[in-house]
């Protein structure tokens, strides 16, 4: 892989909870997903649900998708050591598949060109990356969709 120097890589993933998944199953998920960031080279890892109701106003472009985990990670092989991980390999296999409708789950990663110390949820350049990368992949599931 090509050296990035000081950048590090956004791994954002969108899916859907299956309404039959009990509330507990989803916890459990949520839970593991979390444990994720003791992970070698995760520098930041938030995992959440969607919220229709985020403001007065707030129109609803999620699409169904229920739930969301943004990733910063150190460097790209820092994503292929986090993918193959025994520990992501055991949330995906135990605690995501059984609760998400599979075909809808969902994943970008791309390079960011400067790394921010900063925390994910304040203003960052890297911020404006996550939202234009989430909406690019909501926009990009769509058209899949209509074809």
């Amino acid at each position: 892989m090509a050296s990035t120097g000081n950048s590090t890589v956004w791994h954002i993933v969108a899916f859907k909870v299956n309404p039959t998944a009990s509330a507990q199953q989803v916890l459990d998920m949520m839970e593991g997903l979390r444990g994720l960031r003791s992970l070698p080279g995760v520098l930041q890892l938030e995992v959440g649900v969607h919220d229709p109701r985020m403001y007065e106003g707030y129109v609803d472009r999620s699409k169904g998708y229920t739930h969301a985990l943004v990733v910063e990670l150190a460097s790209p092989e820092a994503l292929v050591n986090y993918a193959k991980s025994p520990e992501h390999q055991a949330v995906v296999v135990n605690l995501l598949r059984p609760v998400c409708e599979l075909d809808t789950i969902t994943a970008v990663d791309y390079v960011a060109r400067k790394h921010v110390k900063s925390p994910i949820w304040c203003h960052s350049p890297h911020l404006i990356s996550v939202v234009a990368a989430a909406a690019a992949l909501a926009v990009g599931f769509a058209l899949g969709r209509s074809r």
